[in-house]
């Protein structure tokens, strides 16, 4: 019976233990397991939210990166069209300035040419005069002095000597 009377008092605390674990559990549960669960949700939420905002931020950064780079590339492109436009239109100076210079050339050389035709002409006219008015000399001479042939050859020597020293 002792063992029995030990047994009672064991599975009667036992009883009341459980009773109290139950109480305390039920207890918990209201007042501690809920707020907890809300707490953890509310945090998991949270998370979750934020997580989410980190995915849409680095969405619109690579958004962003990817526009400026588009950018770049357009402005990259823009400039070496500029550069080429810019190169085009100082190759197009630089040959109107080539063809001017050749035609003001083209024009120089002409009224040269011109004028040493006009000073070619003037010289073969004053050759001309020059050359006449030595045989009206000559011929003057000759008949003033009635000249034998060696004077007369003499003289045209002399005529032809004056008209080769005679610059043109």
């Amino acid at each position: 019976m002792d063992i029995q009377i030990r047994l009672m008092p064991e599975l009667h605390n036992m009883i009341i233990t459980a009773i109290v674990l139950l109480i305390l559990y039920l207890l918990l549960k209201k007042l501690l397991y809920k707020p907890v669960s809300r707490f953890m949700q509310n945090r998991s939420d949270l998370i979750q939210s934020e997580i989410d905002d980190a995915k849409a931020l680095k969405q619109e950064a690579k958004y962003i990166k990817e526009n400026q780079e588009k950018i770049i590339n357009e402005v990259h492109m823009e400039s070496k069209k500029i550069i080429e436009d810019a190169k085009k239109i100082s190759d197009e100076i630089k040959d109107n300035i080539i063809l001017e210079a050749k035609k003001e050339a083209k024009e120089i050389i002409g009224k040269a040419e011109k004028e040493a035709e006009k000073q070619k002409a003037k010289a073969l006219e004053e050759m001309k005069n020059q050359a006449v008015d030595l045989a009206v000399l000559i011929a003057s001479k000759i008949m003033e002095e009635q000249l034998n042939v060696d004077k007369q050859n003499l003289l045209i020597d002399k005529f032809v000597e004056e008209v080769g020293a005679s610059q043109w």
